[in-house]
């Protein structure tokens, strides 16, 4: 390859050269002015043919680095970055496909996590139209018991106001005493 871009390097300044050094005769005015001035006017003179040269020596360079060195290594590149979008196509899949499974997974226990909430919430409404119709009777037995009470203490003052013997009047002052304790839930009756 070394070799390949010498000569072609060569031959375009031998050519460039050349054609100074070998072109036209010089005159007598010529051989007085400066070999630089002369060089000048004939690059300035043959610019275009100049720069042809030139153009073809860099495609040809151009060409011969494409095929030897930077096409097999832009092929290369190609390559690796194909790979790795690949590998990263792959990558994403999984992590969707994992990420996927989890979206199920907490799916499927959210609905498990409603139904439970959902039953909790028909066991409250039981409960709570349990508690109304305990509330309901709870009113009914006060009811009862403040009736039951009253009896009890009527029956207490008609035996204490009739004829009956002392032992008598104890004898029942002790079983009111006795339903009355019964029916306070064991208070004590004051009297």
């Amino acid at each position: 390859m070394k070799k390949i871009l010498t000569i072609i390097l060569a031959t375009a300044l031998f050519l460039a050269f050349g054609v100074v050094c070998f072109g036209a005769e010089p005159t007598d005015a010529q051989t007085e002015a400066n070999v630089f001035a002369i060089a000048y006017e004939w690059a300035y003179a043959h610019a275009a043919e100049i720069l042809s040269a030139l153009t073809l020596i860099g495609s040809l360079v151009l060409a011969i680095t494409y095929k030897k060195g930077l096409l097999p290594k832009l092929s290369g590149a190609l390559t690796r970055i194909g790979s790795s979008v690949s590998e990263l196509g792959d990558g994403t899949k999984k992590i969707l496909a994992d990420m996927s499974e989890k979206i199920d997974t907490a799916t499927g226990k959210s609905e498990i996590t409603e139904g439970i909430c959902q039953n909790l919430a028909d066991e409250v409404s039981a409960l709570s139209a349990r508690l109304s119709e305990v509330d309901a009777q709870k009113g009914e037995r006060e009811k009862m018991r403040l009736i039951i009470l009253s009896q009890i203490e009527m029956l207490y003052d008609i035996f204490m106001t009739s004829a009956l013997p002392q032992y008598s009047k104890d004898a029942v002052g002790e079983r009111v005493a006795a339903m009355k304790a019964a029916l306070e839930d064991g208070e004590a009756i004051n009297e």
